[in-house]
């Protein structure tokens, strides 16, 4: 490695070292008394990280992060879906499909109700009631309801529109046999770590940050250079 080289990585690494100080920080702040603004801090971050790690697919900020939070939270629980939660989901969407769906699928909905499943799962669950155009429509969609998705519009969206968000509890659903933790900071900051830790990962072992040549993936095709 050249000496150039060797210094980009330590300034690679001093960039990571800043984020870990953050989120350090952000434990001092819960175990001081304030953990509302911890867990609104920790799910900004986890956003922020988010965006930048799939900096290339130019998602929307509530599918990154459900998306981050799935594949990289440390929780398999994060990418699963929630019964009413897909039916509230459903029941908001606009257009007539969502209500129709949302009426239809009720029932059957309501039976599942007590435990997350796989987008698999759910979607063997609810095949007699789903015909092929619908099931093509709402797989790709059933991102809107998982536990990820939960924790981005009751908590990360409650708490920057109407600070405080509550803790959000889930009764009796159980995941794996194991009741489903609410969401709240001791959830969120573990999950933020781990995010953190893999975009560290894959930056210092690339040579990228976040995996990513940021100023070619940016370049403009229209600038004519």
């Amino acid at each position: 490695m050249t000496d150039s080289g060797a210094a980009y990585l330590e300034v690679m690494k001093e960039f990571f070292g800043k984020w870990v100080a953050r989120v350090t920080f952000l434990d001092q702040l819960a175990a001081q008394g304030h953990e509302e603004e911890a867990l609104l801090l920790a799910c900004c971050y986890v956003e922020t990280l988010g965006n930048s790690l799939y900096a290339d697919k130019r998602e929307e900020s509530k599918r990154t992060f459900v998306r981050v939070l799935a594949e990289h939270g440390g929780n398999a629980a994060f990418g699963l879906v929630h019964p009413n939660q897909l039916r509230e989901w459903l029941r908001r969407y606009p257009g007539k499909r969502g209500a129709r769906l949302a009426e239809e699928l009720k029932i059957p909905l309501e039976q599942l109700v007590g435990q997350l499943f796989t987008k698999a799962q759910i979607l063997q669950a609810l095949e007699q009631h789903l015909d092929p155009q619908d099931r093509e429509w709402l797989e790709p969609r059933l991102w809107h309801a998982t536990y990820a998705a939960i924790v981005y519009t009751n908590v990360r969206s409650e708490a920057v529109h109407n600070f405080p968000a509550i803790n959000v509890s889930f009764g009796q659903t159980v995941f794996d046999g194991v009741p489903l933790p609410d969401v709240n900071y001791s959830l969120v900051g573990p999950a933020l770590k781990a995010v953190l830790a893999y975009c560290g990962d894959v930056s210092l072992s690339s040579g990228k940050y976040y995996g990513h040549d940021f100023a070619h993936l940016f370049h403009s095709k229209d600038s004519g250079t």
